[in-house]
């Protein structure tokens, strides 16, 4: 921590948490490289680094986004528009809409239940290994 105290560094998690924070301070405060968000949520990379750079996106990315990183909201308030259902696993983190209105995020439920159900199988049978 350079010319940080503790105090300040809290105060700072404390005001990204609350939704006081960018979308970059928010990814980066929940532990997520751009590739993590892909992974999670289906929006594209690109489009993550692309919001995070200029703060415009629809009203479905934010509400995934802002599920996935576990923070209350992000400075400059949520878009205008719908955003539908977001579910959430409650196994591996991933964020999807039931439909979509948006054209970067994608209706994924049936796509991440199977890829879920495979990680699951994968934990069970490495645990019963012992490992």
């Amino acid at each position: 921590m350079t010319g940080q105290t503790v105090a300040d560094r809290i105060g700072e998690l404390e005001r990204v948490a609350n939704g006081g924070g960018t979308l970059r301070e928010a990814r980066e405060w929940a532990g997520l490289t751009p590739r993590q968000v892909h992974m999670l949520t289906g929006v594209p990379e690109a489009r993550v680094e692309r919001v995070e750079a200029d703060g415009a996106c629809d009203a479905q990315e934010w509400e995934v986004l802002r599920a996935i990183y576990g923070v209350d909201g992000f400075a400059g308030g949520r878009p205008e528009g719908e955003a539908g259902a977001v579910m959430r696993c409650e196994f591996c983190h991933a964020a999807w809409v039931t439909e979509s209105s948006s054209p970067h995020v994608p209706s994924a439920g049936a796509r991440h239940t199977r890829q879920c159900d495979i990680r699951r199988e994968l934990a069970a049978r490495w645990a019963s290994r012992g490992r």
